[in-house]
């Protein structure tokens, strides 16, 4: 649960579980389980495996990292040049 100490609710997280992880906003934990609002499951190769999900529930045993989820960096032609 120490994990998820340093994110306040509604911060934009990144859950590792298994050979996945889900992407959503911090919800809280209760009972030993990691809540997520609008979270999506990607496969490790970062493709999406099903649509975004009002509330995810994660069981804490089976997290294996938490990282921000944070903005992507998006290049256009000119700064490839």
């Amino acid at each position: 649960m120490m994990l998820f100490c340093p994110y306040p609710l509604g911060t934009r997280l990144v859950v590792g579980v298994d050979a996945s992880f889900w992407i959503g906003h911090f919800a809280g934990i209760q009972n030993g389980v990691a809540i997520l609002r609008n979270a999506q499951l990607f496969a490790n190769p970062g493709k999406p495996v099903d649509g975004i999900r009002p509330a995810v529930r994660i069981p804490i045993y089976k997290v294996n990292f938490v990282a921000l989820d944070g903005p992507k960096e998006e290049k256009d032609d000119k700064d490839q040049k």
